[in-house]
């Protein structure tokens, strides 16, 4: 008879598992930031050594279905964990960069943006009265909302 896996033996895949897990979550981030692999293959890849590291380990064990299921998710926990920070983390600095504009919303940016400062400047030198500048304010709000 095949003795029981110990807490020992758990802990230590657990800690297999979550070094797998942080080294495998630098890896995605320099495959993905190179454009080497998409996402769904760091999946694959992910799940599978999640799933062969405890089966490696226990290959030879007599356990009930309820103890390999627990193990399994312990497993997909310390391994996922690292990933899901650091796909957060990705996620949160990608959404912070800033963007360019396409060429025709820059275009009337400038245009608006140039508009407003000549208003103002006539505004300024009492060149421009109250009507025209309420006009030429409304053509600047079109002008945004073109884009």
């Amino acid at each position: 008879m095949i003795p029981p896996v110990s807490p020992v033996e758990i802990l230590a895949v657990l800690l297999i598992e979550l070094l797998f897990g942080l080294g495998f979550n630098r890896l995605v981030e320099w495959a993905q930031g190179n454009k080497v692999w998409d996402v769904s293959l760091s999946v694959v890849i992910g799940v599978s050594v999640t799933l062969a590291i405890p089966t490696a380990w226990w290959l030879q064990r007599d356990l009930a279905f309820w103890q390999v299921t627990g193990l399994l998710v312990a497993c997909f926990g310390a391994s996922g964990l690292p990933m899901i920070i650091g796909s957060t983390r990705r996620t949160v600095r990608e959404s912070h960069k800033r963007r360019t504009w396409p060429t025709a919303a820059a275009q009337a940016r400038d245009d608006a943006l140039m508009e407003l400062s000549a208003l103002a400047d006539g505004i300024a030198g009492k060149q421009v009265g109250d009507a025209q500048a309420v006009n030429r304010l409304h053509q600047v709000i079109g002008t945004l909302k073109s884009v």
